[in-house]
């Protein structure tokens, strides 16, 4: 069970939703021996993927990407064409009490860019990153931004660059931050048979 000691975080868990990042879905393809442990997850969380992921998993030359990810980044495609969602729909389905398919595609809508644009604009402004930095953060924060609007909590092996976002974020009056609960693919597993916490599963981690 996943859980949050953070009063905000709530509402990224109350829903179900598990936001999956390029580099879960890259270890996924790695390790089809997790297939399992994925069904198992699904039986009480929804896997949301970014159709943005399609510029990284998979991707590479011609003959060198590896053919389990470009597999992945087809399935990634065809799932987008068939089960595509987006904050309204979710919303929708929230309102109507209805789960969030098992598995589906975000699409990000212009919202969403823009949103990521002013995150990565005040990583310049208030941690002093330089625009070269931060370029490479955009799909980040692409994906950071959608598991916002998603209310889920976001599944990534890439802790580090992605508390960056959730270091901007305003404090509420009462001093709580204002998080996006983050889990890694170690922490799935994990909370297959215990309870894992944010944010104290990264301790020492971030």
């Amino acid at each position: 069970m996943l859980a949050t000691s953070n009063s905000y975080s709530n509402i990224f868990l109350e829903h179900k939703r598990l936001f999956l990042d390029s580099t879960v879905l890259i270890d996924w393809a790695a390790r089809p021996s997790v297939d399992a442990a994925f069904e198992d997850v699904q039986r009480e969380y929804s896997l949301i993927l970014c159709s943005a992921s399609l510029l990284e998993v998979g991707f590479g030359a011609p003959g060198k990407a590896a053919a389990r990810e470009v597999e992945r980044a087809k399935s990634l495609y065809d799932l987008g064409l068939r089960n595509v969602v987006d904050s309204l729909v979710l919303h929708n389905l929230a309102l109507a009490k209805r789960r969030t398919p098992q598995m589906c595609v975000y699409n990000p809508t212009a919202h969403e860019w823009y949103a990521s644009r002013t995150h990565l604009l005040a990583l310049v402004a208030e941690q002093k990153l330089s625009i070269e930095a931060v370029r490479r953060l955009m799909l980040d924060a692409i994906v950071y931004t959608c598991a916002w609007n998603a209310r889920a909590a976001i599944v990534t092996d890439n802790i580090r660059d992605f508390m960056k976002f959730n270091d901007i974020q305003k404090r509420l009056p009462s001093g709580v931050p204002r998080h996006l609960p983050m889990f890694t693919m170690a922490d799935i597993l994990s909370a297959l048979n215990s309870e894992v916490s944010y944010p104290e599963n990264l301790a020492g981690r971030a």
